[in-house]
């Protein structure tokens, strides 16, 4: 069996990632078919001889049964807090971060209500003011847990060793106990503040926090346009540490160290290794920096051995640890991205490089002298820039798959961005070592102020790069359409098949016209399908109300509440959507169980239209009202209904002093939405006949509401009320819950869709 260790480490990962996609309660299962398949595969001596299928089925069998067992021990034990509200005490462990207007702090827990529990399980938790808080020191508080249960977020904060996430109870003042016993980590902390408060230093706030955002993946200071621009261009990746900068750091303190110790490679390389380790520290281990770090170490060690290291054997080293440490790293989407990006680069980059090499350069020499070192010259520059694009090629048709797996939508462009950017992103992880060197020294401080222009410069480079690809015609491309995971699954099939074809290489051209074809007719066939639909999003944002209404392009936010930290979850769909404006937002009151997140929306979107009935409740948010196009302020007192028109639909929107409720009337029937606390027997009486009913928090009388359909917008434990009701009348019910995000589509001839968000519904 050539390459075991590679063979082993992509088997490991591969099955953890296949038992977190279909769930963790599948583990069992598939171990005793792996376990079945291993051992009917030792019977054939042919198969034993070869070895390949008894390890991969051997790996896998062991992969889900270490998944099952770290859920066990770590994830079960500590789920049961989800949704309550419990006493903590924990340490910070990393440094604290403001996103939304909120505080965030990332806690290390010791104990739940005095019960102890398994270390190294982290929370994250919100709050509204700012506590004085040094990592490491001992906080005990009140902390309201939320359930996440069901949502894309749930594996990934597992990978990051977060089980649980809240917000701070503003009633009880916490308790901070300092620690003046710190670990190594604590340093490797502040040196990373240090770097950012440094930079911050030298250059403008903008240009400050994208550099800080390249160097140590901190990306809290990118505004939202910023990363909408980055996403759209497909150049995202650049502000998330990756190989990319570490082996371009690793280059350049190699180069430094060789020059010092008088080009002694195998010491440097040593010292290089330590370096990289520091680094990864610094930046956070994040999932994709330890993949990075692992292989660029192994790389290191090869060089100071004086033997060559195998890329696929590092590259799957390097998963293998990762995941025997962690198997939830197997679901994170940075680590993933990273990983495929790298497969596709060793795999196939160099054989592009080749292809185009032996089509663009004359085979033999018989120019002159001078005319050979002046083509030479022009071929090594060719030849930079076909690797370039070559490894972008790679890493753009490896990493597709996962993108459209779980961003449900791609650019088109990528390949032309990050040709056009790569270069620029060096320049500013080169000289800002050398700018941060010069300023630390103190005596040479002033020198760090041309590099600090050089790496401001290059970052508006790549603001105006992205802001253009960005702004070209289809650069995202929505693969959110139901036939998207059919047609996902026939490509990766029939390329496995291709792959196992002696003479591949002539059907390759003609598999990437099919692919690209039948995504065409079927991305053209759904628009048909779905053109003029109405859409409502009902999203999982905790105890909170947030729907969006969307038909032909046009987005209405009609509510936008829901748990703080759950902005991520409203803002995801709308990115997903391809949102550019928002057609109208409706604020009925400030309540943070229906707008929650309506300063966050009008800051990351224009408004064309937006309907306010109390504007004193919203007095802070008065600049970011008055942005909008059109203001619309009905009052509550006089007149409880207001009617809006748009397009085919009549929208009413309702508010009293006890809740608010808006109805849509469009040709496929009426949606009503009722806030907690709304009394349906005040409604309107057309309001009452509605033919969908979404409902939050307690609402009175809503027996009153003639509906088939109930969707519930709730946690789980607020819904039973609901469901008791709604059975003995025969509705049809439908919940959040913790679940995922829900989404009904009405169509003009009365056929309905109510599915989970997730399942690639647009």
């Amino acid at each position: 069996m050539k390459r075991p260790l590679a063979v082993t480490g992509f088997t490991y990962l591969s099955a953890l990632a296949a038992a977190l996609f279909m769930g963790v309660d599948s583990c069992v299962f598939l171990a005793v078919i792996f376990a079945g398949g291993f051992a009917v595969s030792l019977l054939f001596p042919t198969l034993r001889k070869n070895a390949v299928i008894p390890a991969v089925l051997l790996t896998s069998a062991i992969a889900v049964m270490m998944l099952y067992g770290y859920t066990c021990a770590k994830v079960t034990p500590i789920e049961k807090f989800k949704g309550q509200t419990a006493k903590i005490t924990a340490q910070l462990c990393e440094l604290p971060y403001t996103q939304y207007d909120r505080f965030y702090y990332t806690l290390e827990l010791k104990s739940i209500n005095a019960e102890e529990i398994p270390q190294g399980v982290k929370t994250i938790v919100s709050s509204k003011d700012k506590i004085n808080l040094e990592p490491y020191d001992t906080i005990e508080t009140t902390v309201k847990f939320y359930s996440d249960k069901g949502s894309s977020y749930e594996n990934y904060n597992i990978s990051r060793g977060i089980i649980l996430r809240g917000s701070l109870d503003t009633k009880t003042k916490p308790k901070i106990t300092p620690n003046d016993s710190k670990p190594l980590y604590y340093y490797a902390l502040m040196t990373r503040q240090c770097l950012k408060e440094s930079v911050n230093s030298l250059l403008p706030q903008r240009q400050a926090g994208f550099v800080n955002a390249v160097l140590t993946g901190d990306k809290t200071n990118i505004t939202y346009e910023q990363k909408d621009q980055f996403n759209s261009a497909g150049i995202s990746h650049i502000v998330a540490v990756s190989g990319f900068h570490i082996s371009v750091l690793s280059q350049i303190m190699m180069a430094f160290l060789t020059f010092i110790l008088r080009k002694r490679k195998r010491a440097a390389a040593l010292i290089c290794t330590v370096f990289v380790f520091l680094y990864m520290a610094v930046v956070g281990f994040s999932p994709s920096v330890v993949r990075a770090g692992i292989m660029q170490i192994i790389f290191l060690l090869g060089t100071a051995c004086i033997r060559e290291a195998d890329s696929l054997n590092s590259l799957a080293a390097a998963a293998f640890i990762m995941c025997l440490i962690n198997p939830y790293s197997a679901s994170d989407v940075g680590f993933l991205l990273s990983f495929s990006a790298s497969l596709g680069i060793i795999l196939i980059s160099n054989k592009i490089n080749v292809f185009v090499y032996e089509r663009i350069f004359p085979k033999n020499d018989n120019a002159g002298h001078i005319k050979i070192t002046i083509r030479n010259i022009f071929n090594s520059f060719v030849k930079g820039i076909v690797s370039i694009v070559s490894a972008s090629v790679s890493a753009a048709v490896f990493t597709l798959p996962i993108v459209i797996m779980y961003f449900k939508q791609f650019a088109l462009y990528t390949v032309l961005s990050n040709f056009l950017i790569t270069f620029a992103v060096s320049i500013i992880l080169i000289c800002t070592v050398i700018m941060l060197i010069m300023n630390f020294s103190v005596i040479f401080s002033f020198a760090a102020v041309p590099f600090a222009a050089i790496c401001s410069t290059a970052a508006n480079y790549i603001f105006v790069i992205s802001s253009f690809v960005s702004s070209l015609p289809f650069s995202v491309i929505s693969a959110s359409q139901s036939f998207v995971p059919f047609w996902l699954s026939l490509m990766l099939a029939l390329g496995a098949v291709i792959l196992m074809l002696k003479n591949r290489k002539r059907v390759i051209r003609y598999y990437a016209l099919v692919a690209v074809l039948t995504f065409i007719v079927g991305a053209v066939s759904d628009s048909v399908l779905k053109a003029d639909s109405i859409k409502f999003s009902v999203l999982d944002t905790g105890d909170g109300l947030s729907v969006i209404m969307s038909q032909n392009e046009k987005t209405y936010v009609l509510y936008c509440g829901g748990n703080y930290e759950n902005y991520r979850i409203l803002n995801d769909v709308l990115v997903n959507m391809s949102v550019k404006e928002i057609n109208l937002l409706v604020l009925a009151d400030s309540g943070t169980s229906t707008s929650a997140f309506a300063e966050n929306i009008m800051e990351d979107y224009p408004i064309t239209n937006i309907e306010v009935y109390d504007k004193n409740r919203f007095k802070s948010m008065e600049p970011l009202i008055g942005k909008a196009d059109n203001k619309i302020m009905p009052s509550s007192s006089s007149n409880p209904v207001n009617t809006l028109y748009t397009d085919d639909i009549k929208l009413c929107t309702y508010k009293d002093k006890y809740g608010s409720a808006v109805l849509v009337d469009s040709n496929g029937g009426k949606t009503l939405i009722c806030s907690d606390g709304t009394d349906c027997l005040m409604l309107p009486k057309n309001f009452l006949d509605a033919d969908f009913f979404i409902v939050n928090g307690s609402v009175k009388n809503s027996e009153l509401i003639c509906s088939r359909y109930v969707i519930i917008s709730d946690t789980e434990k607020n819904l039973s009320e609901y469901f008791s009701y709604s059975e003995k009348q025969g509705r049809r019910i439908y919940s959040t819950g913790g679940n995922g995000n829900l989404a009904l589509r009405i169509y003009d001839n009365g056929k309905i869709s109510i599915r989970r968000e997730q399942e690639w519904l647009s």
